[in-house]
């Protein structure tokens, strides 16, 4: 009997040792459990084959793949081969010069790529070569690839493209209004913020392309860039929906002997449209603008025009920028027309402005209507010839809130005209209230309440 409960004692301990036994096996051989990380791949373009600097960045492209990856380049050099940046890749620029001498664009990006300069010590210049065979034009340095290229050309959509941080130089004689340096096309959830361009001969960061395939620009935003001298219009929007411009710095807009340039332009082309726009908090100072033989390089400050009828047009907001078109002591102007000018246009909010010296401060015209003119303060603007707040047929429009007066310190005594409010042509049912100014109200059905 005692032999027999010493056996069952023992099988019971092998059969509990046998059971830890393999636990313990099982557990050595399950695998561990890891946080999910994306990997991201670095590429050195300097170590790259390449007869140029611009080869070596698509070597490092073709090399990355598909994976999510980075190309840093530093240093300097000449880019004489167009680069093309893939979906997922971020071209990392760090430091030097980059002079090109490509056709068409310099830097084109695919949808979900990335353009990011580690400070205003990374230059990239225009090229100097010539109009590519996608009819681009060598002015632009980083457009998106969807808009700019022979198999998705202008009015293609694009996506997800960011331009952050880097330094865009001129380098050309001549001029162009119709390229834009930083060229976004018709790009969805797109950002250009903290870049500085510098004297470039076209148009500045333009947002929105062709119409024709039925694409627009949506989710965009541009935000505090600095441009000086930029040599046509330095903001442009057209064919977009809610997009943000604000917090950006503009300083002497245009180059002498180079065309007309507005600072902040949205004008739609026939077919666009234009949903949501908000133009916020950016300075615009014009007071060292160039004066040449053709008069102020500076046409307006921030202009609405829709005089090609895009459809829909509402919800423009201007508000809280601050734009100056000369000195006090300056006994000329450097804007030859309007600080704020609405044309033909409906829907748009001007609020909190901080507007002085221009032969208008504000100016609405060409039946511009539904327009609210709410809370903004206008110094020293007018002249013989103008007024500083202008309405010229126009109708429906709400002015609430103005101060108009002229600074002590300027130059000209404008304390006569500074504190006008004119309403003329075929003007009507326009509606004042609360001005601090003189309104001189001559339309039929409008009213001073």
């Amino acid at each position: 009997m005692k032999n027999r409960n010493v056996s069952r004692r023992a099988l019971w301990l092998s059969l509990i040792f046998m059971s830890v036994l393999s636990a313990v096996i099982v557990q050595n051989v399950q695998p561990k459990t890891l946080t999910p990380q994306a990997a991201v791949t670095v590429c050195v373009a300097s170590q790259m084959r390449g007869a140029d600097v611009g080869a070596k960045i698509n070597a490092c492209d073709a090399q990355l793949r598909n994976s999510k990856g980075t190309i840093r380049l530093s240093g300097g050099g000449t880019i004489a081969t167009p680069v093309i940046i893939s979906s997922n890749h971020t071209l990392q620029v760090m430091s030097g010069t980059y002079r090109a001498s490509n056709d068409g664009a310099v830097i084109r990006l695919k949808d979900d790529s990335s353009l990011i300069c580690d400070s205003w010590d990374a230059i990239l210049q225009e090229s100097t070569g010539k109009t590519d065979g996608a009819g681009v034009k060598p002015f632009t340095i980083v457009a998106a690839y969807n808009g700019t290229s022979a198999d998705a050309p202008n009015g293609s959509l694009a996506k997800n493209l960011l331009v952050r941080g880097c330094h865009f130089r001129g380098a050309r004689s001549d001029f162009d209004s119709t390229s834009q340096t930083v060229s976004l096309s018709n790009c969805h959830n797109c950002s250009v913020t903290n870049n500085w361009l510098e004297a470039t001969r076209t148009i500045g960061i333009q947002i929105g392309g062709g119409s024709a395939l039925g694409n627009y620009a949506d989710t965009v935003l541009i935000a505090k860039n600095q441009l000086t001298m930029v040599a046509s219009q330095n903001l442009a929007v057209v064919n977009s929906s809610n997009v943000q411009v604000v917090d950006n710095t503009i300083k002497a807009p245009g180059i002498a002997n180079g065309p007309g340039v507005v600072p902040i332009d949205i004008e739609p082309n026939v077919g666009d449209r234009i949903v949501n726009i908000k133009v916020a908090n950016n300075v615009i100072d014009m007071t060292n603008t160039v004066l040449d033989a053709s008069g102020a390089k500076a046409l307006h400050g921030i202009a609405i025009n829709n005089l090609n009828g895009a459809k829909p047009f509402s919800g423009v907001e201007i508000s809280g920028n601050t734009i100056y078109g000369g000195n006090l002591k300056d006994p000329y102007n450097h804007v030859s027309g309007s600080l704020i000018l609405v044309r033909a246009a409906q829907n748009t909010v001007i609020s909190n402005n901080t507007l002085r010296r221009g032969a208008y401060c504000i100016l609405i015209d060409s039946g511009s209507s539904r327009i609210k003119v709410i809370g903004n303060q206008l110094s020293s603007c007018g002249s013989g010839s103008t007024q500083p707040f202008r309405i010229e047929s126009s109708s429906d429009n709400e002015i609430f809130d103005n101060k108009l007066w002229n600074d002590p310190g300027n130059i000209h005594d404008f304390s006569v005209i500074s504190r006008n409010i004119v309403e003329v042509g075929t003007s009507s049912n326009n509606i004042f209230r609360g001005n601090d100014a003189v309104v001189q109200v001559t339309g039929r059905g409008s009213r001073k309440q």
